[in-house]
């Protein structure tokens, strides 16, 4: 959620919506646990767009009663934090400028590090805020046991994009749908009464409408200069335009780099290695075991010190046990594309009996404090 909303949904779905109000921005629930994120917009000046103001993260667990965070927007990119409506003072090291800090209560773990705020509620959901142009931008991060059970604007977790704009009353309007109709859709989640955040000192306008990235296009011919650092990034341009300044449409296309990048990362996993745990060889014979992984990409290379083995990148080891001298085997796997790794250490185990018929590879010692057993 950033810039005058820009919101990316759990499935990934990016719209716009620039209501006015406070709103659910995710309801989440399984057997366990509960989790509710709320979020506060504003008139972003005189401009007809509005921007967050303001956040509210309320979790609970069968053994943990409600812990409620409130991020409220100060002047000159301040934050102000609460907990159970209590304000946070961050412990700093003696060292520090004073841009960074935690605080530390049951069931949730605040952090600050610059003019960014974090809460991990029981090490299990995760809520990001960063203050940026007189804007509140944020991120959460979900487990996957809510996944199938969460609703609000961020969507319908559950890798379908095509259902991520439910409605209260179960309907569903399509991806790709105008700026006009997403707006509908996104005042349906407009808190009615009072939720996490209190209530407002100002009076809202009953009638707001935005400004549509439509309408913004079609005058947008006086500020070809202005957008030209949006390289073509539609929220930027959007940002830009609607509130005639370039810097925070910059900081906002900035920001919506760095979520990408985060989300990037977050859904990337390092290839999987398939294949025997346990390696048992005659000594001066050769065994061959062929190792596969899910990533077509991967490669497939040994950890230092394995002078008896040969692997070739396609995952086939070869090992010709020729001494008992200890080692360990480890066998990494690599995925260019995404630059992870993996990792496996199975266990050896070399007979070196007179006769191959003598080996009893379930009676072995281990040679050193190695992977290598020995029978």
């Amino acid at each position: 959620m950033f810039g005058d909303p820009h919101i990316t949904t759990l499935d990934g779905v990016n719209y716009t919506f620039n209501g006015l109000g406070d709103f659910l921005l995710v309801r989440a629930q399984d057997r366990n646990s509960s989790f509710l994120l709320q979020g506060r917009t504003a008139q972003t000046g005189s401009a007809q767009a509005t921007n967050f103001i303001a956040f509210a993260a309320q979790y609970r667990s069968s053994s943990l009663g409600p812990v409620t965070v409130q991020w409220l927007l100060e002047p000159h990119d301040g934050i102000q934090v609460l907990l159970d409506n209590q304000t946070v003072t961050f412990e700093t090291g003696h060292e520090d400028g004073g841009g960074q800090g935690t605080f530390n209560a049951t069931g949730v773990l605040l952090s600050r590090n610059g003019s960014v705020v974090s809460a991990s509620f029981d090490g299990w959901a995760a809520v990001s805020v960063i203050a940026l142009s007189n804007i509140l931008h944020a991120s959460a991060s979900l487990p996957p046991e809510y996944q199938n059970r969460t609703e609000g604007l961020l969507g319908v977790w559950n890798n379908n994009p095509e259902d991520d704009f439910r409605m209260p009353n179960g309907s569903t309007i399509p991806p790709g749908s105008s700026e006009e109709v997403l707006f509908h859709y996104g005042m349906t989640w407009q808190i009615n009464g009072t939720g996490l955040l209190g209530k407002r000192n100002d009076q809202l306008p009953s009638n707001f409408t935005p400004v549509f990235y439509s309408q913004l296009q079609k005058n947008s011919s006086w500020a070809e200069d202005l957008i030209s650092n949006c390289h073509g990034d539609s929220s930027c341009i959007y940002d830009t335009l609607a509130l005639r300044n370039a810097s925070i449409g910059f900081h906002t296309r900035t920001i919506s780099k760095t979520y990408e990048q985060v989300n990037a990362t977050l859904n990337q996993y390092p290839p999987s290695i398939n294949g025997g745990r346990v390696v048992e060889a005659y000594k001066g014979q050769t065994t061959l075991i062929q190792y596969t992984s899910n990533a077509e990409d991967a490669t497939f290379t040994l950890g230092d010190n394995c002078t008896d083995f040969k692997l070739f990148e396609n995952g086939t080891l070869l090992w010709t046990p020729k001494s008992l001298e200890p080692f360990t085997l480890e066998i990494l796997a690599r995925s260019a594309k995404i630059g992870l790794a993996s990792a496996l250490q199975p266990r050896t185990v070399v007979c070196h009996c007179n006769a191959e018929s003598q080996c009893l590879y379930n009676q072995t010692s281990r040679a050193g404090n190695s992977s290598l057993e020995a029978c």
